[in-house]
């Protein structure tokens, strides 16, 4: 069986606790974050998501990690929704994976899950036929 090659794309850290990485998987775009995604750190996600948006290729998806995350708030799902769109317009599906349920409950209690596929791993999520 063939290894999927990884390749570090970028890293940052952004105020309160929420650090950030990206690598390629494939075609795909695997943001990796960890910590809390709340006001204060929102716009590092922001960022890494539309740099991911400038390194994927269609029509591969665009993974968000966040099975490090213990807390996403509403700026967060916010900022989730504002790149399924820029995505979509790409030709790019947005995938989030999310192992705890500080991050699928509300993404759940909105109705958000067809918009916002949510996965169990980052293998799935890179996987799942578009």
């Amino acid at each position: 069986m063939a290894q999927s090659m990884k390749a570090e794309l970028f890293a940052g850290r952004g105020c309160g606790s929420l650090s950030i990485s990206a690598t390629s998987q494939g075609d795909s775009v695997v943001v990796h974050a960890s910590g809390e995604v709340d006001l204060c750190s929102v716009p590092l996600l922001d960022w890494s998501l539309r740099e991911a948006s400038t390194l994927s290729t269609a029509p591969a998806p665009i993974v968000v990690d966040l099975s490090e995350v213990g807390f996403l708030n509403s700026s967060g799902i916010n900022v989730l929704l504002k790149h399924v769109v820029h995505c979509r317009e790409l030709g790019t599906p947005l995938r989030v994976v999310a192992a705890s349920r500080a991050v699928r409950r509300p993404i759940e209690l909105l109705g958000l899950g067809i918009m916002l596929p949510v996965f169990a791993t980052v293998r799935a999520a890179v996987r799942r036929a578009a």
